[in-house]
């Protein structure tokens, strides 16, 4: 059996209709953050890469990015202040979580829909 995120080739790694069960996001939130591995676990054995926060990138962010540069994985400009946050959050709708979309802040930005994602290894 396929587990979500392993092999897809959409705009997300989890089917559409399975956005629910492993992403917060403004439908079913209730508008606030959630704690950590609260959804479904994705193909890669990794909770909550989507949604519930906006994660920050090092790519810096320049509007025209994957229309001049490399549209794999592209990282920006050479300089530049802002930087790109990508996952979409709870506070957001559905089409704007997923790796595709990326907005952008200067470092400086706090709130709370902003943040970052860690990986572990469980002891």
């Amino acid at each position: 059996m396929r587990r979500p995120g392993a092999g897809c080739t959409g705009l997300r790694p989890i089917p559409e209709d399975q956005l629910q069960d492993h992403a917060s996001f403004i439908v079913h939130s209730a508008d606030r953050p959630h704690p950590v591995a609260g959804r479904k676990v994705n193909g890669f054995g990794l909770y909550d890469m989507l949604g519930n926060v906006w994660e920050w990138v090092s790519d810096r962010y320049a509007p025209q990015t994957y229309r001049t540069g490399t549209r794999i994985d592209p990282q920006g400009p050479a300089s530049g202040r802002a930087r790109v946050r990508r996952g979409g959050s709870y506070h957001y709708p559905e089409h704007l979580v997923g790796t595709a979309y990326r907005s952008a802040d200067t470092p400086s930005t706090r709130y709370s829909v902003l943040g970052f994602r860690l990986v572990a290894k469980p002891r």
